[in-house]
């Protein structure tokens, strides 16, 4: 999630944790500001055309844009 005050740089790994011939689920580990890192789960659905996805903590709770 992008904070205001604690911008996402680059993504810095991304692993596949389940594929499903309709979902993938991957863990991304995000670098921001400070050198900190956050680690997201995140379900991908491929459609045709384009993807959608949805970002959550690695436990599942939501990922909110609250100040890190």
């Amino acid at each position: 999630m992008q904070h205001a005050g604690c911008k996402f740089i680059k993504v810095v790994a991304a692993e596949v944790i389940t594929q499903e011939p309709k979902s993938i689920v991957e863990h991304w580990t995000i670098e921001a500001c400070k050198d900190q890192q956050f680690t997201y789960r995140v379900l991908i659905i491929p459609g045709t055309g384009g993807i959608t996805d949805m970002v959550s903590n690695v436990d599942g709770s939501a990922a909110t844009s609250a100040k890190p």
